[in-house]
């Protein structure tokens, strides 16, 4: 999936693009918005990127909508320790469905993390 980064948040490539046009509208945009490296990304939304992978699952900051990316390791790291602590919780929502599935994380995924969280120091 494709998306634009504006003012530090995810959003879907709908929206980054509207985003665009209405700002450019607006005319707020920067002078030449094709050159990205020319402006900050707190001035007019860059990309869109795709197949960028992230620290974490992210959401459309405007629509709210899932955004398909790939994660780091650091990120699967991640989706993994919230799995576990709503397992722990009993407090298995949409959301970690949603990244389980997506993600494809498997209940020996979870057993591996947690066996190696517990021979750590």
């Amino acid at each position: 999936m494709k998306i634009y980064i504006y003012k530090a948040d995810t959003w879907c490539e709908s929206c980054g693009e509207k985003l665009r046009r209405d700002l450019t509208i607006a005319g707020k945009a920067p002078t030449d918005p094709l050159r990205e490296h020319t402006y900050d990304s707190g001035d007019l939304p860059k990309g869109p990127f795709s197949n960028d992978s992230l620290d974490s699952p992210a959401y459309c900051a405007g629509c709210e909508k899932f955004l398909e990316v790939p994660l780091t390791e650091d990120g699967y790291t991640y989706v993994l320790e919230a799995i576990e602590e709503a397992i722990c919780e009993e407090a298995i929502g949409d959301i970690i469905l949603q990244w389980a599935n997506f993600y494809d994380v498997k209940a020996d995924d979870i057993l591996r993390h947690m066996k190696k969280r517990a021979e750590l120091p």
